[in-house]
């Protein structure tokens, strides 16, 4: 009954608007080109950053919550089509986390930490620094602590029984405060 109530406090048009935006979320609804790349421009995130603030100043909050899914489903839809890099890179479990992410498709192209791609004059920059920087050899003390290090063994330790008791003798007024 509460539920009905809450409905007839939307309008007309709200409701339907809610609808549409449900849809949106629920549906793998792809935006056209153009609209995909004003979208995934700065200009485009200032577009709906300015109409969620406009859905919860003045259309029900319940719009205003919806709406934000759907800017965020509208971005990450967008970079698919354009082919950007998305602002938010999630790592997978086959990738190495060392800073570098790749991306799912099969672009060998490494994104640096700050999700834009290194360009190719800096990739042979780091090919050029790698052929002059080769890998240490190691060196005398860690070859001898590799040789020599300590010895752990995996056996449980037995802790012997003490055969003495200790002594505890009657202390009276030994403390300055009285139980």
């Amino acid at each position: 009954m509460k539920f009905l109530q809450k409905i007839d406090s939307f309008a007309t048009l709200e409701l339907l608007v809610g609808i549409v935006f449900i849809f949106f979320i629920i549906l793998p609804i792809h935006p056209l080109k153009p609209v995909a790349a004003f979208f995934d421009s700065s200009l485009g995130m200032v577009v709906l950053f300015a109409l969620t603030i406009f859905f919860f100043l003045f259309t029900n909050p319940v719009l205003g919550i919806l709406f934000v899914f759907v800017a965020y489903e509208l971005l990450r839809r967008s970079s698919l089509i354009t082919k950007n890099v998305p602002i938010l890179v999630s790592p997978s479990p086959s990738q190495p986390s060392h800073g570098i992410q790749y991306r799912e498709s099969s672009s060998t192209v490494p994104i640096v930490r700050d999700g834009l791609p290194k360009p190719e004059s800096q990739m042979k920059r780091d090919a050029e620094m790698q052929s002059l920087n080769p890998p240490q050899q190691r060196t005398l003390e860690e070859e001898v602590v590799q040789k020599y290090g300590p010895i752990v063994t995996n056996t449980p330790v037995e802790f012997n029984q003490p055969t003495y008791l200790p002594v505890i003798s009657n202390q009276i007024d030994a403390s300055l405060y009285a139980s």
